[in-house]
This record gives C-alpha cells, sequence and structure tokens, in this order.
C-alpha cells in the first residue's frame, strides 16, 4: 500500500524505498499528514520526490560532482567529511523536486528525527523558491487567523505556547511553521508535523490540508513592561531573514 503522501501547507511529498515494516510507524509518527494515494493514475506532476538510498552508495567523489551539478547537502553534524560516520544525509536535488535520503541502515528510520529533518530541509528550500519560508517561531490559531512568534532562544516562545494552550488555543507548532502564498497572493499558515519541547500535543492542529490566513508575526523579548511596537521594514526583514532555518547561511 505504501506510506503514501505527506501534506505540508501546499506541498505534498512521496517517498519510497521505506521496507514496509517500517512505514506503519512513520506513518503514526506523521499522523494526520499522510494521505493515501488511490491509484497509480493520480496526478503526481506537483508532488516532491524523494528515494531512500543507502549510505554507501555515496562518496565524497560522487558528492562533489553532484555538488558541481546543483545538488545541495545537509546533515546535521555540518559538513559531510566522514560518510561512514554519518547516519543520514539529505540531499536536495537541482529542482528540489526528485530528492533524496541517505541513510547508514533501514533501523534509522524508526527515529522521527530522520524523515523529520528530510521535511524541513525540504521545505525550507521549496517554500523559500515560492515566495514563502519555513520560520522559526510558535504559532497557534485563534479566531481563525493564525498569530506567529519569533525570537532568540529563550524569548519565550515555547512559553507563550504554553500559555495559549492553557487559554483553548489551536496549536500550530512551538518551533517551525510554515509560511505559503494563496492564490490571491496573501501569506497563509498551516499545520506542521513538527514539535519543539513542547512536544505534540491534543489540540495541535493536524488537519494538513487547511490554510489559515495570517492574524499577524510578532517579535518577542524579555523585558519588565508590556508593549507592542511596530517594527522598523529594516527590522522587519532582519526579524525574518534570522528565523529562515536551513536556507540562511551567513
Amino acid at each position: 500500500m505504501g506510506l503514501g503522501a505527506i501534506t505540508i501547507g501546499d506541498l505534498q511529498y512521496v517517498i519510497e524505498g521505506i521496507e514496509p515494516s517500517i512505514e506503519k510507524e512513520i506513518e503514526k509518527q506523521l499522523q494526520g499528514f499522510t494521505t493515501l494515494l488511490s491509484n497509480k493514475n493520480e496526478d503526481l506532476s506537483r508532488s516532491v520526490f524523494c528515494d531512500i538510498l543507502c549510505n554507501k552508495s555515496l562518496d565524497t567523489q560522487k558528492i562533489g560532482q553532484m555538488t558541481s551539478e546543483g545538488w545541495c547537502f545537509w546533515n546535521p553534524l555540518g559538513p559531510i567529511i566522514a560518510i561512514d560516520e554519518l547516519k543520514f544525509i539529505v540531499a536536495l536535488s537541482p529542482d528540489t523536486q526528485h530528492n533524496r535520503l541517505y541513510i547508514q541502515s533501514p533501523e534509522i528510520l524508526r527515529n522521527r528525527i530522520v524523515i523529520e529533518n528530510y521535511l524541513r530541509v525540504a521545505t525550507a528550500h521549496l517554500l523559500l523558491r515560492q515566495g514563502g519560508c519555513l520560520l522559526h517561531s510558535g504559532g497557534f490559531m485563534h479566531q481563525g487567523l493564525a498569530w506567529l512568534f519569533v525570537g532568540v532562544s529563550g524569548a519565550g516562545k515555547t512559553t507563550l505556547t504554553q500559555i495559549a494552550h492553557a487559554g483553548d488555543a489551536t496549536i500550530l507548532s512551538d518551533d517551525i511553521n510554515v509560511l505559503f502564498r494563496g492564490s490571491g497572493g496573501d501569506f497563509l499558515a498551516a499545520p506542521v508535523p513538527f514539535a519543539g519541547e513542547f512536544g505534540r500535543q491534543h489540540n495541535m492542529k493536524s488537519d494538513a490540508g487547511c490554510a489559515i490566513p495570517i492574524g499577524g508575526i510578532y517579535r518577542i523579548e524579555k523585558s519588565d513592561k508590556l508593549a507592542i511596537k511596530p517594527l522598523a521594514a529594516t527590522s522587519q526583514h532582519v526579524t525574518l531573514l534570522s528565523n529562515m532555518p536551513f536556507v540562511n547561511t551567513n
């Protein structure tokens, strides 16, 4: 039957090469974000594909060749030097539509962070190409609008998410949120299968197909006074760019 398609915002991912015994575990990890592909004739022209391959099929020479062809490589430990020591490597194709996930062994896919990291990296690059972004932020939905909060580590994103959760707001994520363009050009948010310290909670939104208008994006800072102030245009740009992981390398 296969894992099916994984939906994040307006993106649909198809991951191929996962052993059947592991597919059910991944589907459980991504509960609410996977949709079975009904038949082989289904239109997948806008889907983002990823092949699961073994690390042993990769070496530094091949990485150099693929990099010169426009491929982009990522792993949590930084520069790829000793391939055999890496549990997984994300490889994004030049068009970011036919990617690869190199793994040390099939069992590593039981760790949810592997597939999740691939989805985070691919989503960041794809959204940027489409005029959106993956934003390091806390987010929740209130009165039909999405409210996102960015800030440095320790600024209070998770704390604010906890307060919103206690007030029965629908949580999007306390760690990473997506911003993408609607058909009218307006920015929308959507649920994501990503969570930070707060974890997946019972009222975190898992209707992957929904699109939520943005109510506002705020930069939070610790202070002994409660205040809301508008940011200058330059500060707005810097705030957004500095909170876009995987694509902001400077």
